[in-house]
């Protein structure tokens, strides 16, 4: 189509993309461009926060993030859950079993997993139980986790928990678990009373305790 410059200013027969790179400046364009009806696709990366105003009001926005969060910066912290448990529970013996469990939403593939916490416990401590933990589908495992107690028996004891989970790379809800499995299979626990509160069955120094446990998922 022939390019025709009619009387009343307009110019016809110009395709879309047709005019030389560099030709449209600021002084061509109009003082107010209205692109309500339009999509305007800015290349990544051309918007930083020296673009943005101060205050941005998004009330009557729709915010997206995107749920997977692969290609952030190595040592992101993608998110931190706590958890917390104050029941007075009596554990009951056995070669094996688990005390506290709790759900997690592991959002990233290539995340990495940090557990931190600690169960107070009293009555009975028992140094022949290997304390351990699994999440999701992972063998038991029995790094960064351990029993501390006193020599007296009614003493108050606690399973430290400071374990690292790399390199798992199922995502969605699932349990984090802290237990314990017997070092010769007999019958018995780490001790009588998880969360230990003044009461007849527990020690009459023992307040209430608490359990608590910190889940974050780091990017790597």
């Amino acid at each position: 189509m022939a390019i025709t410059i009619n009387g009343s200013g307009t110019i016809t027969g110009v395709s879309a993309g047709g005019l030389p790179d560099g030709s449209v400046n600021a002084d061509t364009l109009a003082s107010t461009l209205d692109i309500s009806s339009k999509t305007l696709t800015l290349p990544n990366g051309s918007v930083g926060a020296n673009t943005l105003a101060s205050t941005l009001d998004l009330s009557s926005k729709t915010l997206t993030i995107p749920t997977n969060t692969t290609g952030l910066p190595a040592g992101t912290v993608v998110q931190v859950k706590t958890y917390t448990n104050s029941t007075s529970t009596t554990l009951s013996a056995g070669s094996s079993d688990t005390i506290w469990q709790m759900s997690f939403n592991k959002t990233s593939p290539t995340s990495t997993l940090v557990f931190q916490g600690i169960l107070p416990g009293t009555g009975s401590v028992n140094h022949q139980t290997g304390e351990r933990w699994y999440y999701g589908s992972t063998s038991i495992q029995y790094k960064g986790i351990r029993l501390v107690r006193d020599s007296d028996w009614q003493s108050s004891a606690a399973i430290h928990v400071n374990a690292v989970l790399s390199g798992y790379t199922t995502t969605g809800s699932q349990t984090f678990g802290v237990g314990w499995t017997t070092a010769n299979g007999s019958s018995t626990r780490p001790f009588y009373y998880w969360n230990p509160n003044n009461q007849a069955n527990s020690s009459p120094w023992n307040p209430l305790m608490s359990s608590q446990m910190t889940i974050m998922e780091i990017e790597e």
